[in-house]
């Protein structure tokens, strides 16, 4: 996943913005969710830095959204966080708050939740971009 906003030159680097969605399957439907932390592990920051991101709530599931819907979904999705400094090569533990657990609460019959990743300066003349890896181990989305 990349994490972009946009460059002075608008055909160099546009926004963009980025999500992780897990499978939630193995988590039987009547548990009861206290606590959703979410482990990243940032692989690169080229330009000098990362960006400040907003991780947000994705109310629909990303395979049944177009493009432009899950476009829309990230931006005008709840911050589970705000302005998160995403900018040193690192595992990231990041508590997603108590409306992230209530979401997956929610959600876990549906058998899936995701996160959505805004820059929140993409609509500056700043050229910083991300790249975030997510593990694939039993601790993503970490449920204590």
């Amino acid at each position: 996943m990349v994490i972009r906003t946009p460059a002075i030159n608008p055909g160099f680097q546009i926004p963009r913005r980025g999500y992780i969605e897990f499978n939630t399957s193995s988590i039987p439907d009547g548990a009861t969710i206290t606590d959703v932390d979410l482990n990243i592990s940032i692989n690169s920051v080229p330009f000098g830095g990362g960006p400040r991101a907003n991780i947000t709530q994705i109310e629909k599931q990303v395979a049944s959204q177009t493009n432009a819907n899950l476009y829309a979904d990230i931006g005008n999705g709840t911050a589970y966080l705000n302005n998160t400094l995403l900018n040193t090569v690192q595992w990231y533990n990041l508590d997603l708050g108590i409306n992230a657990d209530t979401d997956l609460q929610n959600l876990l019959s549906n058998n899936w939740f995701a996160v959505g990743f805004r820059g929140i300066d993409e609509d500056s003349t700043h050229a910083n971009e991300t790249w975030v890896d997510a593990s694939e181990s039993t601790s993503d989305p970490e449920l204590v």
